[in-house]
């Protein structure tokens, strides 16, 4: 049980209570959770001032797991004329929006980056919007690694910025 306790000295602290029987016998604990609590509302603000700052560009961001999964940050939607979640969030769904004379260009981009050959900056291609017309984007990202150098399952950092409409 998760519950607030008030100390002497009149500060808070979140305490998790448990029960524990050992043979015949029962036993009390108390964990103080204060600090992890206090941590975890801080990166819940952190996070939604991420957001708002996101959601008022006009760029998108967005962050690939290095499987399929993408998370967008910014009005992607809007942008490429989709209705509201719409836009896909899965690499091998948005592939077919790559035009096909830029595929090869952004999958070497791509897999030069991930070898730590050549950085992913200012590579332009055409995606497809909802209405099938071409929209230019300039884009670059930075990939997290492990101790090896090796990219992480973690996340893969993009921001695309709209170079102009055709």
């Amino acid at each position: 049980m998760d519950v607030v306790v008030t100390c002497k000295d009149g500060s808070k602290k979140n305490i998790l209570w448990g029960y524990i029987t050992l043979g015949e016998k029962n036993y009390a604990y108390g964990l103080d959770l204060t600090d992890r609590k206090r941590a975890e509302e801080a990166l819940k603000a952190s996070e939604l001032r991420f957001r708002l700052a996101a959601e008022s560009l006009t760029d998108v961001i967005y962050e690939w797991d290095l499987k399929d999964r993408v998370d967008w940050y910014g009005d992607i939607d809007k942008m490429m004329g989709y209705p509201t979640g719409e836009f896909p969030e899965h690499c091998q769904a948005g592939q077919p929006s790559l035009h096909p004379e830029d595929r090869e260009l952004v999958l070497t981009a791509v897999n030069n980056q991930l070898k730590g050959i050549a950085p992913y900056n200012n590579v332009e291609y055409r995606i497809s919007m909802k209405n099938g017309e071409w929209r230019w984007w300039s884009a670059r990202g930075t990939v997290t690694r492990d101790e090896r150098a090796n990219p992480t399952v973690d996340r893969l950092h993009y921001r695309y910025h709209r170079i102009q409409a055709n």
